[in-house]
């Protein structure tokens, strides 16, 4: 098995040595640069920012003044209903 082995690697063409030393040279670039690469990182930023996102604020706004009338309409319609699932009579209108 060797000496075939031997037999053919003697009859090689120039072009496939070429082609060959091209080929492992570009493969051991790759693995060289991946090693390299995986044992220092990508260089990290220095410096970091932080940023109120969250402000409680500017999540719980003081409601409108129209909110504020419909935020009475709504509870007046809910007392409404709770006094009609109670049995009780409406509320006189105005």
């Amino acid at each position: 098995m060797f000496r075939r082995l031997r037999q053919h690697i003697a009859e090689m063409d120039r072009t496939r040595w070429v082609i060959l030393g091209l080929s492992l040279l570009v493969t051991s670039t790759i693995v060289v640069l991946f090693v390299i690469e995986s044992h220092f990182g990508i260089k990290k930023p220095t410096v970091v920012a932080y940023f109120n996102n969250w402000n409680t604020a500017e999540l719980t706004p003081e409601p409108t003044s129209a909110q504020r009338q419909q935020a009475e309409i709504d509870a007046a319609a809910e007392a409404v209903i709770s006094g009609l699932d109670a049995g009780a009579a409406p509320p006189a209108e105005q």
